[in-house]
């Protein structure tokens, strides 16, 4: 990270240039990390980075602590990477959240906090006695500035809104209402025919989408369903991979096109390309 900050004769400074980045660096995992990445006629082994040993390897000699010491310098690094509309997903889970959302706070501001994202998944876990299951992570959501760019997403149910249930027998095919069909009496849907007169400086006519139905706003809790290991399609081979689906959420939401996105613990690298193509 030291030498995207400084650059080369040959490669500039990507100081303030990358508009998204996600770090997702387990903690007390007690076990080491490789991956196999499959080429044509040959199967190479990839054995951790320095950077990806620091992370995956259980080596906190003082526990939390030198966990804590490895990742702050990290992180005031990435802030100064960041754009000015760039966004940080810091991928946790509860050994050590607690304690980097105050290093979050400290070196992004308060100000910055923009979620805490509760990844909610199933897997198996034998039977515990002592203590609820485990079955979340937590993924904070800060920004360099108050208004970074950020993108509402909306989930596919669009059958589960309110509006398809209230507007229903007014939609068409694509789930629009339309000029010439609409609930002229309708309280709540006279919000939406002012707004198009004021927008449009006119009356909707036959051909014109009052609105279009999409589904519901997706919130701070995402339910989304762990990687199969026996899924060979989505499964690269990496312990802690983590679902496409939660990686297009993340991407979608904070990036533009050709927005320039980093992982600097690389775990993610095959499945961003995935989401790319």
């Amino acid at each position: 990270m030291q030498a995207l900050l400084a650059g080369y004769e040959n490669t500039p400074s990507m100081r303030g240039k990358i508009d998204l980045i996600y770090i997702d660096s387990p903690f007390d995992s007690k076990a080491d990390y490789n991956t196999k990445i499959s080429l044509p006629k040959s199967n190479i082994k990839q054995n951790p980075t320095v950077i990806e040993q620091f992370a995956y390897k259980d080596t906190w000699k003082n526990g939390t602590a030198s966990y804590l010491e490895m990742i702050v310098p990290r992180i005031i690094l990435m802030k100064e990477l960041l754009s000015e509309n760039g966004s940080i997903f810091v991928h946790l889970d509860y050994h050590v959240n607690s304690y980097v959302k105050l290093i979050l706070d400290e070196i992004f501001g308060k100000n910055n906090f923009k979620n805490e994202i509760i990844w909610h998944y199933q897997t198996y876990q034998g039977q515990v006695k002592n203590y609820f299951p485990r079955k979340h992570d937590t993924i904070y959501f800060y920004s360099k500035n108050p208004n970074s760019t950020f993108h509402l997403l909306k989930d596919k149910n669009v059958e589960q809104t309110i509006d398809f249930t209230r507007w229903n027998k007014y939609l068409n095919e694509n789930n629009e209402i339309m000029g010439d069909y609409y609930p002229e009496s309708d309280s709540r849907f006279k919000g939406y025919y002012k707004r198009f007169v004021k927008e449009n400086h006119r009356r909707p006519g036959k051909g014109d989408v009052i609105l279009k139905i999409e589904g519901n706003t997706i919130d701070s809790v995402w339910d989304i369903k762990a990687v199969d290991p026996k899924d060979k399609k989505q499964k690269v081979g990496y312990a802690t991979q983590k679902p496409e689906l939660l990686l297009e959420r993340v991407i979608s939401s904070s990036t533009n096109e050709n927005s320039i996105v980093a992982d600097f613990f690389c775990v993610q690298v095959l499945q961003v390309q995935l989401l790319k193509n």
